[in-house]
């Protein structure tokens, strides 16, 4: 998956500016694309020097000028193209920092190790609560049923719909690492006992 893709797929239905762009990147599709506002306009520079959007220069009054980007043929039909292609890399995947950091975790003390999971399980449940008020909103069944788009499913939710089982997924399997831990740490398993959740919990 290219930035450049993603950046075409949501230039298709309207125009957009660059600022528009990273708005609804932040607030729908973050759970499985995230950049920052710079490589946005980078890649749009790119795209539009390949031919595959165009852009029109909106002058404003009171603020500065803006550019609004919009898919040309040639960037739809790679989109087209792109969106066609069988069999998505799985190593496009497989980048997880906190699973690496989760592999070699026996190296700190277990308090620590508990405090690392506990904070990330406390992000992916404010993440996971988003995505529901989202899906409520949009009255959109997780999981889907098999009648899903003739009850007005629409493409845009499958990812939705991803996202959320993939958070409850890794919910329910955060929350048995940190009962393995804590039964760990009560019975005294492991060289390292002492650590950030002590200090934090003991007002030290």
């Amino acid at each position: 998956m290219s930035l450049s893709h993603i950046l075409l797929g949501m230039l298709r239905a309207k125009p957009k500016s660059g600022y528009e762009i990273d708005k609804e990147l932040n607030n729908v599709v973050h759970y499985f694309w995230e950049t920052d506002l710079s490589r946005i306009y980078r890649t749009l520079s790119d795209l539009n020097e390949k031919g595959w959007v165009e852009f029109e220069t909106i002058v404003q009054q009171d603020n500065p000028n803006k550019k609004v980007y919009s898919i040309t043929e040639a960037g739809l039909a790679e989109l087209r193209s792109w969106l066609a292609e069988p069999g998505k890399r799985i190593a496009e995947r497989t980048r997880n920092a906190f699973l690496a950091q989760l592999h070699f975790s026996d190296a700190i003390p277990i308090a620590d190790q508990i405090f690392v999971l506990e904070e990330r399980l406390d992000l992916l449940q404010g993440e996971l609560a988003e995505l529901e008020r989202r899906a409520s909103n949009l009255n959109m069944p997780v999981p889907f049923p098999e009648d899903a788009l003739q009850r007005g499913v629409v493409r845009a939710m499958f990812s939705l719909e991803y996202g959320i089982r993939s958070y409850r997924f890794e919910i329910d399997w955060m929350e048995n690492i940190l009962r393995v831990l804590r039964r760990a740490e009560a019975a005294g398993s492991g060289s390292h006992r002492t650590g950030r959740l002590r200090r934090r919990t003991g007002g030290g």
